[in-house]
């Protein structure tokens, strides 16, 4: 019978058990895509490193900002419009007005009479200016003085859009919005103290006549105000018009004055559209550990992928075995069994250690044996005066476990032989005893040679393949 590997042997089942014994290549290939990513991101800060020492000789840098007409155009706009939001979104944050609620608007209505000491008295001119009066700033400004003296935040807008003088002839009419009555009611002293230390001076002074001064009516009620609900909106909506400009004229502009105007927020009283000249310290020492060393972790997955790819090129190039189920696969030869043999002989002792725990997943298809049976199954044959022959290439080297094995099995009366191809190819002698012999046991140590050199030895004993009585593989 002639035995031949077969290549449709190797499938992707048994890959998983040959990376189980070859799991450092893993690690190795690991430890090199670390390596390597460290050994770029290096190099790439080096060469960093050595322009700025050509670029910046002396250690320091210089850079010039400037705009020309469309940049300064631009950014005038820009600036103008990012004040205009910020004055808009701070008013709608703190002001009394956007406090107020529209469906229950709250009013303070006062009514003042004026006298005067002579007759034929101009009225209608008096109030007239005294209108006019409280409009100028000032007025607003000792409103809000007085009222933040109170704790009460109203601001000069809210005095404009809150606060409404109207009258003529000898009566002024004052009516004050406001979130509650409260609110509203702590504005009525403020007013009436500057129409007696203010108005009322000034138009004595101007009309004469020592104009004096009475509250007739004074009121209050409250309603739904659709008018303050619309102007709250459109204050909200200002706001977001802003931001959505503003946002689109950034997008727009170009590198230059972008950069420009990045350098001239941090200058103090600097003109927008002035040059700006900027010199600083260059860092030259650019290599850095703490990054290298958090670049070698992005080598970690090319580095296993890498170490699955060689392994996996290896296993399917080069398949080695590993157990006699795989003999039994690839070449059709009966098997023995897989022995697990004590290590103090060279190789490896059963039932210990990943080696043990990887063979038995390896052989679990298979047939495993103790040392003690897979002697006593090979002096069975020796019993029944059959010469038998061990035929191996990787066990070539293992002297103890040949001595071992000779002595056990009765090499000095010649009928137990453990010979290597090498030796059957070489020596006469060892050549006459296979020819001799009635059987060949095949034995190979587990992981130690692969498909295609087993093949090849059974090439070189191609004339006793009737002779062979199975395979052994010696873990």
């Amino acid at each position: 019978m002639k035995y031949s590997y077969d290549r449709k042997y190797v499938s992707n089942k048994r890959f998983g058990q040959f990376l189980l014994l070859h799991w450092y290549i893993i690690l190795l290939a690991l430890v090199v895509g670390m390596a390597a990513f460290s050994m770029v991101e290096y190099n790439t800060e080096k060469k960093m490193e050595k322009t700025l020492r050509e670029d910046y000789p002396e250690g320091t840098r210089t850079d010039t900002y400037s705009l020309d007409a469309k940049g300064l155009a631009a950014l005038t706009k820009y600036t103008s419009d990012q004040n205009l939001c910020k004055q808009q979104k701070d008013y709608n944050g703190s002001s009394v007005y956007m406090q107020i609620n529209p469906e229950d608007v709250h009013y303070l209505v006062l009514r003042y009479f004026f006298s005067a000491q002579t007759e034929d008295y101009w009225y209608d001119e008096a109030t007239n200016r005294m209108l006019g009066l409280w409009k100028e700033d000032a007025a607003l400004a000792f409103l809000q003085e007085q009222l933040e003296a109170e704790g009460q935040g109203w601001q000069k807008q809210d005095f404009k859009e809150l606060v409404a003088f109207s009258g003529g002839g000898r009566a002024i009419t004052v009516t004050v919005t406001a979130p509650d009555d409260a609110s509203a009611a702590k504005l009525q002293p403020a007013i009436e103290a500057y129409f007696n230390k203010t108005i009322l001076p000034t138009i004595n002074q101007q009309m004469g006549g020592q104009l004096s001064m009475s509250l007739l009516q004074s009121y209050t009620y409250s309603q739904l105000e659709r008018g303050i609900r619309d102007t709250q909106e459109a204050y909200i909506n200002r706001v977001n018009n802003y931001e959505v400009s503003l946002a689109t004229q950034w997008e727009n502009m170009d590198d230059g004055a972008k950069a420009y105007y990045k350098e001239w927020k941090n200058q103090e009283g600097l003109a927008l559209g002035e040059q700006i000249t900027k010199s600083e310290p260059v860092a030259m020492d650019v290599v850095n550990k703490q990054t290298i060393l958090k670049k070698s972790t992005s080598g970690i997955l090319p580095g296993i992928l890498g170490g699955l790819l060689l392994l996996l090129i290896w296993f399917y190039v080069t398949p080695v075995i590993y157990s006699g189920k795989h003999i039994e696969d690839a070449f059709g030869l009966p098997q023995i069994g897989d022995v697990a043999v004590d290590q103090t002989l060279g190789l490896h002792k059963s039932g210990k250690g990943l080696w043990s725990f990887s063979n038995r997943m390896l052989t679990k298809k298979g047939t495993l044996l103790e040392e003690g049976e897979a002697l006593f199954l090979i002096k069975t044959y020796k019993e029944a005066g059959k010469k038998l022959v061990m035929l191996t290439d990787s066990l070539e080297k293992q002297e103890a476990f040949r001595k071992n094995w000779e002595e056990k099995l009765g090499a000095k009366d010649g009928s137990f032989r453990i010979l290597s191809y090498h030796e059957v190819m070489e020596d006469e002698k060892k050549a006459k005893a296979l020819k001799e012999c009635d059987l060949i046991l095949l034995a190979e140590c587990s992981g130690g040679v692969s498909m295609k050199r087993f093949q090849k030895g059974l090439k070189l004993i191609a004339g006793f393949h009737d002779k062979i009585c199975g395979a052994m593989v010696i873990s």
